[in-house]
């Protein structure tokens, strides 16, 4: 791993954002919980409680809706079921019936007639919570329109970052009792009057995935690391990409901010990279009292040129602001590597 000039790591979903109430009604499914599993980094925020309302059936079998925060931010939504249920394998979207069923929170898509939901044989193509909705809109799923105004929604207010050295996201944060998760729950105030803190309280397990980057010169001969050395090597990029994330946006409920960072012992100080990168590359927009965190998706080129970047380079650590902020490096988004003797 020595030889290795530099590494790019993003940050993305392993399963969309889930509020802390219905934390605990997806993990019974073992599908989620396969996801959750397959991640090993986690944030805590806060966002105003978000509900849908104004539902209009229309004769084109369209769906319109409002979706709305207490908070004002508001938006028009508009969804197509027979395209929703074109991207689902084994869904005719032509042969049979499309049953809908919604609430404030919840948006339901059956394959049946409403006789055989009523009799639970009727089978759930797809199903939103206001997050999924938000997340499935920022990617683009067919059968999504309107909703122009979503980014505002992928703002929330970041409280904690962590990782699950030892296991994975689902057992560390989903199915065991976590200490921050219980500890903000306990200390919170709803951002809207007559909502509950579970309920604007929002998960995000992420996949840190790191790519390396070599130069090679004529004459030079590579060889790839085994199985062992890159799952090794992967553990040190995720408790990198921790201290990172804490070290610039210092979120409240951290109570070790890493101000050595870069230089660590378990990290990535002596991997011998030049310059290492880490970013988000999921649309969404991470706050703290100092520093805003803005991530990118896209479907080709990952993060494209949008996402936020969290650079390392000798003792240097900074946000390099992404296309649509180019211009706002200022104080907020830059800070530099203790080099006193803090850092000693």
């Amino acid at each position: 791993m020595l030889a290795m000039n530099g590494m790019v790591a993003s940050l993305q979903l392993a399963y969309p954002p889930v509020s802390n109430q219905e934390a605990e009604w997806v993990i019974s499914e073992q599908g989620v919980v396969d996801r959750l599993r397959n991640s090993d980094f986690y944030m805590i925020a806060m966002r105003a409680e978000a509900k849908f309302s104004e539902f209009h059936h229309d004769s084109d079998g369209l769906l319109h809706l409002k979706i709305s925060t207490g908070t004002g931010i508001s938006d028009s939504v508009t969804l197509h079921p027979s395209h929703l249920a074109s991207n689902i394998d084994g869904i005719d979207p032509e042969n049979g019936e499309i049953t809908i069923l919604w609430n404030e929170k919840a948006l339901l898509f059956y394959d049946s007639t409403p006789e055989d939901v009523d009799a639970g044989t009727a089978e759930l193509f797809e199903w939103f919570s206001t997050e999924k909705l938000i997340y499935n809109r920022s990617h683009r799923l067919p059968g999504i329109l309107g909703f122009h105004g979503w980014r505002d929604f992928a703002t929330y207010e970041l409280l904690y970052v962590g990782i699950a050295s030892k296991a994975d996201t689902y057992q560390r944060l989903f199915q065991r009792a976590h200490r921050k998760r219980q500890q903000i729950l306990s200390n919170e105030w709803p951002r809207t009057p007559g909502s509950r803190v579970t309920d604007e309280m929002h998960l995000f397990p992420l996949r840190v995935q790191p790519m390396t980057v070599r130069m090679l010169e004529p004459g030079d001969t590579f060889s790839h690391p085994s199985n062992e050395e890159w799952k090794t090597y992967c553990k040190r990029v995720t408790k990198d990409a921790e201290k990172a994330f804490v070290h610039l946006l210092d979120p409240q409920y951290n109570e070790v901010d890493f101000d050595s960072y870069p230089q660590s012992s378990d990290g990535l100080w002596e991997q011998g990279h030049e310059r290492y990168i880490f970013y988000l590359a999921e649309n969404l927009t991470f706050t703290t009292p100092t520093v805003t965190l803005h991530g990118a998706w896209d479907p080709i080129a990952s993060g494209g040129n949008d996402a936020d970047l969290i650079t390392i380079e000798g003792e240097s650590v900074h946000i390099r602001p992404g296309g649509h902020r180019q211009g706002l490096i200022g104080p907020d988004l830059r800070r530099e590597a203790a080099t006193d003797d803090r850092g000693k």
